[in-house]
This record gives C-alpha cells, sequence and structure tokens, in this order.
C-alpha cells in the first residue's frame, strides 16, 4: 500500500505542478536488486551502475515523462 500511495503521489504532483505552470517534473525509482552487504552481495546490479543509470535519466527527464514510474535503466514501471 505505500508504494502505491508513494506512485500515486508522485503522479498527482506532477499533474499538480502542470496545472498551476510550475516547472518543475517528478519521477518515482526503482534502483533494482542492488550488490549490497544487505542483500548479500547476491545483487544483479553495481551501485555504481544503477547511480549512473538514475543521474542520466534524471538528467534527460522532460515534462511529457513527469510523473512516471521507472527504473534504473529507464524502463517504465506500469503500476
Amino acid at each position: 500500500m505505500a508504494k502505491a500511495a508513494a506512485n500515486q503521489q508522485v503522479k498527482t504532483l506532477a499533474l499538480d505542478f502542470q496545472r498551476a505552470n510550475i516547472p518543475a517534473s517528478t519521477l518515482a525509482f526503482e534502483p533494482g536488486f542492488i550488490k549490497t552487504k544487505l542483500t548479500g552481495w547476491r545483487g544483479r546490479v553495481d551501485i555504481e551502475e544503477s547511480c549512473k543509470g538514475m543521474v542520466d535519466i534524471i538528467e534527460k527527464l522532460t515534462p511529457e515523462k513527469s510523473g512516471s514510474s521507472v527504473d534504473w535503466s529507464g524502463e517504465t514501471i506500469p503500476w
């Protein structure tokens, strides 16, 4: 339920910003299954790779993509 609420808030903020002509964008990220001590180093993605992917997405974010949910590689996550 918390994840659904967070996703809806991202979408709602994007629509509110658009209606108010506020030049801001929102995005929900799923960083991936990261190789960390917490995951016993069994993750599929290095933290550096995930972070770089998310930064690249943020740098290319357009108003049309605002309010969406994506993973660290830019794939859209439907919900």
